[in-house]
């Protein structure tokens, strides 16, 4: 009976691997391909979800996702072979030694090891490289050569989006911290060693060089420094001090409930915006991304409605 069980068992799971997930003209894609890919995965979808419903929920949305993966590059080699194309098998044996050469420093039994370990001919590994090179070439003359960006598309969207770019009110500034203690004794003796290190900082003492050598906190070995911070981030007993604390000033010791605190200021920043010129790339690259998502959107919709697709 087990033995029975478990054949039944092994042909309803070829049954599943065997079905057809979606169909790209003559091209059969089936459950078991996504599989493949979405069992290498499985592990980190665990990771991420907080509950069996969640996981499920991204195990779908997973499969769901691969499954349009593999439609659209069935659509792209069927687009590549209709425009003609016919790539020489140089070019993949040319990749295929790439491959070997940086992912297994040019060891050949490491990687023959790994297409065994995939259950893998050397021929169906060199149809995969076909695949992603022509995928890769179709896609770059499709899309990615043909998108472009004006500046005038660049300035407007800096303008129309402005608040994205907003500054609040910053400060830049160094600290030199002591932990306070928990016992009195302790706590006197805490503040005396601050009281000191003030003393020597308003008699000409490097701030950097006494906050390497004397600060208990995280930044001691940079000096005490620290980036740029949003003003109202700040604590309240940090906020009052450093009001009145002008640029390149030291202030007093500023005891918080568990470390003692002295600040040099070295910048402050208004409220205000970023300028053109500074976020000019980044919106540069941002439409553009956008513009090579809707040539690609566009591309694959008309590649759609010229083949047969059917999903099941």
């Amino acid at each position: 009976m087990c033995a029975g069980a478990q054949t039944n068992q092994t042909q309803v799971r070829k049954n599943v691997v065997d079905r057809y997930a979606a169909k790209v003209n003559d091209r059969a894609i089936t459950v078991g391909e996504i599989l493949d890919i979405v069992e290498p995965q499985q592990q980190e979808l665990q990771r991420i979800s907080s509950s069996e419903a969640e996981y499920y929920e991204n195990l779908d949305r997973l499969f769901k996702s691969i499954l349009n993966d593999l439609i659209e590059k069935e659509l792209i080699i069927e687009d590549y072979k209709n425009a003609g194309g016919a790539l020489p098998d140089r070019y993949v044996n040319e990749e295929i030694k790439r491959i070997i050469h940086s992912s297994y420093g040019g060891n050949e039994a490491l990687f023959e090891r790994m297409l065994t370990e995939r259950r893998m001919t050397r021929a169906e590994y060199m149809q995969t490289i076909r695949e992603k090179i022509i995928v890769g070439m179709m896609t770059s003359d499709r899309v990615t050569r043909r998108a472009r960006v004006t500046p005038k598309q660049i300035r407007n969207a800096y303008d129309e989006n402005i608040e994205e770019f907003a500054v609040p009110e910053g400060i830049k500034f160094s600290a030199i911290m002591l932990n306070r203690g928990t016992t009195e004794e302790e706590q006197q003796v805490k503040l005396e060693e601050a009281e000191n290190i003030l003393k020597k900082l308003k008699d000409g003492a490097d701030f950097a060089q006494i906050a390497k050598t004397a600060s208990e906190g995280a930044n001691a070995e940079q000096g005490g420094d620290f980036p740029w911070i949003e003003l109202e981030s700040l604590s309240e007993i940090f906020l009052e001090e450093l009001k009145m604390v002008s640029t390149g000033e030291i202030s007093g010791i500023i005891n918080s409930e568990d470390a003692l605190y002295i600040i040099k200021v070295e910048g402050r920043r208004e409220a205000g915006y970023l300028t053109f010129e500074e976020v000019r790339e980044r919106i540069n690259e941002v439409l553009l991304m956008e513009e090579q998502q809707r040539l690609h959107d566009q591309w694959i919709s008309q590649l759609k409605k010229t083949n047969y697709v059917k999903t099941y």
